[in-house]
């Protein structure tokens, strides 16, 4: 089927393809048959994409009788993207280029010729004929850029531009376009250029100084800095703090226990020679001096942690906001808090009764 009635006719179609096969392909194919029913599970919503496409394909064809171009070109466009036929790609390049979409229907020619050429396509020399014709009509918009800046980007209408397609045309749809020079999210400057076929436009955008013009804004919203204002780290401080002294202060409180009880034993020991019950006492005296000796130490590390709290968070007015009002944190009530403990600790397997002892600790807790 050749000529121009040929290739209409073969628009008419959403053909997918086709190349002449070799022996080894037929052998290919003859080993996929072999194995084709562990593909079965995933068929379905293959037939139900190409069943949708065939659908919008057949609805655009019927607007394209009726030259509603406008119309048309959507369908075909989702069409192809549910399932990717040559005679689609044809009919959506033909249909851009009804409605004056030069570089799209460029675009499209171009790749219906490369997918033609590939799969040894009648239709190969249709798709080259119909591209070159448009390549004096195409429109083309150069962006450059004097000075960059690295936390800048720029878009063309919904086309992000990267550095490499600065300072070259670049094939446009005739009409107005948008350019859009942002930092993240926010627009810092927005250009309109109108581009005509035919005809190339240049855009030229300083960064640095749109950046200059524009610096980030300040940080928003209630920061707890150390080293700066942190009025629950200073609660924080004294509470842990206080919580150390409490805890030497009940360290020293053992250790006098501990001594009473050593003095205790006088009446049955002499020298370091003791009665069962003189022994019995001595090492009541030994467990609770052992038991003050750690609650002392985990009281200081807790004295040390609060002192640090304190250093590091002086006491200064918070930040203001815009209005000159101190800012206010509301996360809700915080608290830290360490609590000593010490238990007696049963004798161990075996040993007298008079073997027990103590064990201890300190619990820290809350929540800034």
């Amino acid at each position: 089927m050749t000529g121009a009635k040929g290739y209409k006719a073969l628009m008419r179609s959403r053909t997918r393809p086709r190349a002449p096969l070799a022996p080894s392909l037929i052998a290919v194919m003859l080993a996929a048959m072999a194995v084709s029913t562990s593909l079965t599970a995933s068929s379905p919503a293959r037939a139900g994409d190409a069943a949708s496409a065939q659908a919008l394909f057949d609805e655009a064809m019927a607007l394209k009788e009726k030259e509603d171009w406008a119309a048309a070109c959507p369908k075909f466009e989702s069409s192809y993207k549910l399932d990717p036929a040559l005679g689609t790609l044809l009919n959506l390049a033909n249909c851009f280029e009804k409605i004056d979409k030069i570089a799209s229907a460029w675009a499209r020619w171009e790749e219906a010729y490369q997918w033609a050429t590939k799969n040894g396509d009648e239709r190969v020399e249709y798709a080259k004929t119909q591209r070159d014709k448009l390549v004096g009509r195409l429109p083309k918009l150069q962006i450059d850029v004097t000075s960059k800046a690295a936390a800048l980007t720029i878009e063309r209408d919904d086309t992000k531009i990267a550095e490499a397609m600065y300072g070259v045309a670049l094939p446009v749809d005739p009409g107005e376009h948008v350019v859009f020079v942002k930092r993240d999210d926010e627009i810092l400057k927005t250009e309109k250029i109108k581009v005509v076929e035919s005809q190339s436009a240049t855009l030229s955008l300083d960064l640095a100084a749109i950046e200059k013009a524009a610096p980030p804004p300040k940080p928003k919203g209630n920061v707890i800095v150390v080293g700066g204002t942190s009025p629950a780290l200073r609660k924080a401080g004294w509470a842990i703090g206080a919580t150390g002294l409490a805890t030497v202060l009940a360290a020293a409180a053992l250790e006098t226990v501990a001594l009473s009880r050593k003095s205790d034993t006088a009446p049955y020991c002499v020298d370091k020679l003791c009665t069962p019950k003189g022994k019995a006492i001595a090492d009541e005296a030994a467990t609770f001096a052992e038991a003050g000796q750690w609650v002392g130490i985990g009281g200081l590390v807790v004295t040390a942690v609060g002192i640090t709290l304190l250093i590091v968070s002086p006491s200064t007015t918070p930040p203001a906001d815009v209005t000159g009002a101190p800012k206010k944190d509301a996360r809700g009530p915080r608290d830290v808090w360490a609590l000593p403990w010490i238990a007696p600790e049963p004798p161990a397997a075996g040993a007298s009764p008079t073997g027990a002892g103590f064990a201890g600790g300190i619990v820290l807790g809350g929540h800034l």
